[in-house]
């Protein structure tokens, strides 16, 4: 048996472990629809050892870390207002300004409501 320090056997494979699961992160990031698919995702497996003053004995920390590419940002418009507490209050500028019988469930961009719930 080969006692020789690795990273297969460093803590039984705690530190592949690690590295298996921010690479399953990575993976998962960039199948979300919700993230830029062309952005750059990334792992870092630092490992430190600190020896004691006399170098006989020494400890090794091992720490895996990903960086994963950030969801799209989302724009929405808002009405903005105080209610009858004074309180601020926003709602989405999703409501009917008018109906009429060509369009009766006509929004403030032109779009029908049942076209709104469907985005």
């Amino acid at each position: 048996m080969d006692s020789k320090l690795s990273l297969s056997n460093l803590r039984e494979g705690a530190a592949i472990e690690q590295f298996d699961h921010c690479l399953q992160q990575v993976l998962d990031n960039i199948q979300d629809p919700n993230t830029d698919a062309e952005g750059v995702r990334e792992i870092t497996l630092k490992v430190k050892f600190k020896p004691d003053k006399d170098r006989a004995l020494g400890e090794v920390t091992v720490q895996a870390s990903s960086k994963l590419a950030p969801t799209k940002a989302v724009l929405t418009r808002v009405f903005l207002g105080i209610d009858y507490r004074g309180k601020g209050v926003a709602r989405e500028a999703q409501v009917p300004l008018f109906q009429n019988e060509q369009r009766p469930n006509i929004t403030m961009f032109g779009k029908d409501q049942e076209e709104v719930k469907q985005q």
